[in-house]
């Protein structure tokens, strides 16, 4: 058996990394023309940095748990990640912008019953970290 957190950072050597990274800006930057952002990813950690991204010196932990159903067979999730370089004091149940992005994760394809937990801190080793810079 594999944990998500093996195949994730296993799945993509290093220049495959740095590949995915750079279509990944160019599909995000293209689909977003009043946005100049750029995205590396080395299996673990996710940075984003541009105008407008980031910036603050808080962090927050947040945790999923619900369900994912993939070629009909359903799999709990419970998953944790990490993003550092928001507004101090801003991870909490109430802050709208947060709690706005992470609930269009519904629409995902085979998720449901997806529940976040936001922390002011964030759990040792989490999935992934997002750097926002």
């Amino acid at each position: 058996m594999v944990s998500l957190q093996s195949l994730i950072s296993t799945a993509l050597d290093e220049a495959e990394s740095a590949q995915f990274s750079v279509a990944f800006t160019t599909a995000y930057n293209t689909a977003n023309p009043d946005r100049t952002l750029t995205f590396t990813f080395d299996g673990s950690t996710l940075n984003v940095s541009g105008t407008g991204v980031g910036g603050g010196s808080g962090a927050c932990g947040v945790n999923v748990q619900g369900t994912l159903s993939v070629g009909g067979n359903s799999v709990p999730l419970d998953l944790d990640y990490c993003i550092n370089g928001i507004e101090a004091g801003s991870c909490n149940n109430g802050n709208t912008s947060l709690s706005q992005a992470l609930s269009g994760q519904q629409g995902l394809a085979g998720a449901a019953n997806l529940t976040y937990t936001y922390s002011a801190t964030c759990v040792a080793n989490p999935l992934v970290t997002i750097n926002l810079n």
